[in-house]
């Protein structure tokens, strides 16, 4: 007997397979790619720009794939209209964060908030006992604009002269933390009452200072020079050396009428010393 003829299959009914890398599975692609970018810079580098970029390229591409594709009429013209319009949002996309990468951050904010310049009224008296002649005394205060903590090491104020140098200041006690006290009453007084500041020195002395926050305290000078655009350095525990400069003057004269609300940093101690007994520093 003859084997039945073969009969061609009948195709009528079958569907064609979609290819692997039709535009669908493309931009699944791409939304991946965004997932995996958006994982990385938020548990891996924690806020990595490039990696934020990334993830909104991707998402911004699947949306407009979406709308383009799925739910506008197929036309073409809407089609190349729609993606002229996505790369002009990556360009300022793009374009917006490169400003924002090339503006100058501030790792801290210093400012001056009072002062005193009656040198007839105050004096500073060193550790030795004798008095040091100073021209004006203001409080700093000094805000942590980074990120993280951070311990000032030291730091030095410095002024700028008429023809553009920097110079360091005549900051007292030139060295060491708390030295010195502070006597307040005018020449034809014998005894003068002894006052206890809160100087910038001890503010910071062993204190991690926080992100976004504030340390007080006053510097005493022996030249009063803030009218000169002034500016602070400070070297933390890690080695970072980091400078900002002085607002012009604000602050410190009478251009701000307001009456402080924060603590003036001075309190009498109680005590007086006799003006005769004492000795004028060596210069």
């Amino acid at each position: 007997m003859k084997p039945p003829p073969l009969t061609p299959p009948d195709l009528n009914g079958l569907v064609k397979s979609k290819s692997l890398w039709d535009w669908d599975n493309f931009f699944k692609l791409i939304g991946a790619i965004g997932i995996a970018s958006w994982t990385i810079q938020e548990w891996v580098i924690p806020h990595d720009k490039v990696f934020l970029f990334i993830t909104v390229v991707c998402f911004v591409a699947d949306v407009f794939y979406i709308v383009i594709h799925k739910f506008l009429p197929h036309k073409r013209a809407l089609c190349v209209l729609g993606w002229i319009i996505y790369f002009c949002c990556v360009y300022l996309i793009y374009k917006n964060s490169a400003e924002k990468n090339t503006a100058k951050t501030h790792d801290f904010s210093i400012r001056t908030s009072w002062m005193s310049n009656d040198t007839n009224f105050m004096r500073y008296i060193d550790d030795n006992g004798q008095i040091v002649p100073f021209a004006g005394a203001v409080i700093v205060e000094f805000t942590n604009l980074k990120p993280i903590p951070i311990m000032i090491n030291s730091y030095e104020v410095e002024i700028q002269t008429a023809d553009g140098k920097w110079i360091e200041s005549d900051i007292i006690p030139k060295y060491g933390i708390n030295r010195g006290r502070v006597l307040m009453g005018y020449n034809a007084f014998t005894n003068l009452a002894e006052v206890d500041y809160t100087s910038f020195d001890s503010a910071i002395q062993n204190k991690n200072i926080a992100p976004n926050e504030t340390v007080r305290g006053w510097l005493f000078f022996k030249s009063y020079f803030f009218w000169h655009p002034t500016r602070f350095s400070l070297r933390d525990m890690l080695g970072n050396i980091s400078t900002e400069q002085f607002p012009s003057a604000s602050g410190t004269t009478n251009e701000w009428k307001g009456w402080p609300s924060q603590d003036l940093l001075q309190k009498r101690t109680g005590k007086s010393v006799d003006f005769r007994s004492l000795s004028i520093a060596p210069q």
